[in-house]
């Protein structure tokens, strides 16, 4: 009876440590949301969040080590990582890191999400020709243009013909 006692009790403080993790890289994720909105994240492509998290998360002597060789020293990563471990415990520069790789995942998940939609939204017939009209002309508005060979038909979102 008293092994399974102290496992439950060993389950607890490790879930509980989990928990209060948790609790840390949300409070890092709501404080970066505050400075920092979507459209700020999806401006950092090729994985720049995720070597800025990286510089982060590795100790001082790994960088001095070479662990990252092959990035540039003075990118916006190399700043805002040694901006964050200058002032941070060892602790907090994890959970930072963690919360970088959230929001580097969340921007991956929007592009993939914008990709998709792009791929199933199939153009419209030109009701002129029948073909499918293959140029929008302004993603923004959702005309087309039929690509038709002497057709020419420009159709606006809502499928009335356009003017000319």
């Amino acid at each position: 009876m008293a092994r399974n006692t102290a496992h439950k009790d060993l389950f607890d403080r490790r879930m509980q440590a989990k928990l209060v993790v948790w609790a840390d890289i949300n409070a890092a994720l709501d404080y970066a949301r505050r400075k920092y909105d979507e459209a700020h994240d999806d401006k950092h492509t090729g994985g720049t969040l995720a070597e800025c998290a990286a510089r982060v998360a590795v100790p001082s002597f790994g960088l001095a080590a070479g662990v990252l060789d092959g990035c540039d020293r003075h990118s916006w990563q190399a700043i805002e990582a040694d901006r964050i471990k200058r002032s941070n415990t060892r602790r907090q520069q994890l959970v930072r890191a963690a919360a970088m790789l959230v929001h580097e995942i969340q921007r991956i998940d929007r592009g993939v999400a914008e990709a998709e939609r792009r791929l199933t939204e199939m153009p419209p017939k030109c009701p002129k020709c029948g073909q499918l009209m293959g140029k929008q002309t302004n993603p923004d508005d959702g005309s087309w243009w039929c690509g038709g060979v002497k057709c020419g038909y420009h159709m606006n979102a809502d499928g009335t013909q356009a003017e000319n």
